[in-house]
């Protein structure tokens, strides 16, 4: 199972946790993505499809742009 964790402050400066999962321990092959900030923290699970999407959306809608 691939785990992917980073730590980074965003841009109001909040620590934030970010951790993605492959989840290959269920039916459909699915990612799971964990968001924890200072006052809040969220989970998704997402199948691997819909993941791709995600990410190629992401990827058009960011590209160029500064970290």
């Amino acid at each position: 199972m691939a785990l992917y964790t980073r730590r980074f402050k965003n841009e109001l400066g909040n620590d934030i946790t970010l951790q993605v999962k492959d989840d290959s321990l269920r039916k459909v092959p699915s990612v799971s993505i964990y968001i924890e900030g200072p006052d809040s923290e969220t989970e998704m699970i997402v199948t691997k499809a819909e993941a791709l999407e995600v990410l190629e959306g992401l990827y058009k809608v960011l590209k160029g742009r500064p970290r």
